[in-house]
């Protein structure tokens, strides 16, 4: 109504100006003023338009099929359209929500393993919420063995009672086909620190036993792509637990040799140690990164 009122307004004062005796003037204003009133009347005739053509004129604006059936409906259909509308976004509400939970679920789940002070609050923590485990939690659970069992007291806890490691191992083999490469290559990294402690050693691995590495190298080959970080690591955990998988190191020597440029100095030399230390022959490993190391050769302690 203001727009209509602004070019009446404004017609009307070219109107009155076109007494003008100069001709060009006088063409000019009536031009405008045809120009004017089209513009004046064009709303009305927008609105009298189907509603596709009202979308077609503001295709910014997004509007449901439901919404634009309501225009041309009967009452009947229009009251149905409206309930399957608001069905939808209640739907949409509810999903929302529920993604918001599980998020925040997940996160004080992430920051409650962390904050366990000691390998036994880890065991009940995974035998309580494992409904609500998922691959990320589960490496976590690995992170946190690791740094709890650099104690000498935890240490002797779990050499008296390896059992411990039960629920996160079985949390572990449940998982692992759902791993991405991040989580594989800190699960992998912490059980070989656990598993190769002289202290403990023989007790953890009998209860580790090769299923859980079984699953980590099927795992492993599964997962496309991968950093040279989490290459070098899982390559090193491997090697640390004299853990023989020659599929795998073939499946990483390509792509240690494709991806040697992102490797840093600590990622060359977990690489190098770890293929040396199993004994597998890859030579256009040890050749690309010996190019790289002289290129890095600052870098290196």
């Amino acid at each position: 109504i203001k727009f209509s009122k602004q070019i009446t307004t404004l017609a009307n004062t070219m109107t009155n100006s076109s007494s003008s005796t100069n001709g060009t003037i006088l063409r000019y204003n009536f031009s405008m003023l045809s120009v004017l009133r089209i513009l004046l009347f064009l709303p009305i005739t927008i609105k009298s338009f189907s509603p596709s053509l009202r979308v077609l004129v503001r295709p910014n604006r997004r509007v449901s099929i439901n919404r634009i059936a309501v225009f041309s409906a009967t009452p009947e259909k229009k009251t149905e359209s409206l309930k399957l509308t608001q069905k939808e976004t209640v739907q949409k509400k509810s999903n929302w929500n529920r993604k918001q939970v599980i998020q925040r679920r997940n996160e004080d789940l992430q920051s409650t393993i962390r904050k366990c002070g000691n390998i036994r609050a880890v065991h009940d923590l995974c035998i309580e919420k494992k409904q609500y485990m998922i691959p990320f939690h589960v490496s976590t659970c690995w992170d946190r063995l690791s740094w709890l069992s650099s104690s000498y007291k935890e240490l002797g806890t779990l050499k008296e009672d390896p059992a411990l490691l039960t629920p996160v191992i079985a949390l572990t083999i449940e998982t692992c086909g759902k791993m991405n490469s991040r989580s594989l290559a800190i699960t992998s990294q912490r059980l070989a620190q656990i598993s190769s402690k002289s202290k403990i050693g023989s007790e953890v691995w009998k209860v580790i036993g090769s299923e859980v590495w079984n699953l980590l190298e099927k795992r492993a080959i599964e997962i496309k792509a991968f950093d040279s970080k989490d290459i070098s690591n899982i390559l090193w955990a491997f090697a640390k637990v004299r853990r023989k998988a020659p599929a795998l190191f073939n499946h990483f020597a390509s792509k240690a040799t494709t991806q040697i440029d992102d490797f840093n100095s600590q990622d060359i030399s977990n690489t190098l140690w770890s293929f040396a230390t199993i004994g597998h022959q890859a030579p256009e490993v040890f050749d690309s990164a010996a190019g790289e190391a002289i290129n890095k050769l600052d870098t290196f302690k």
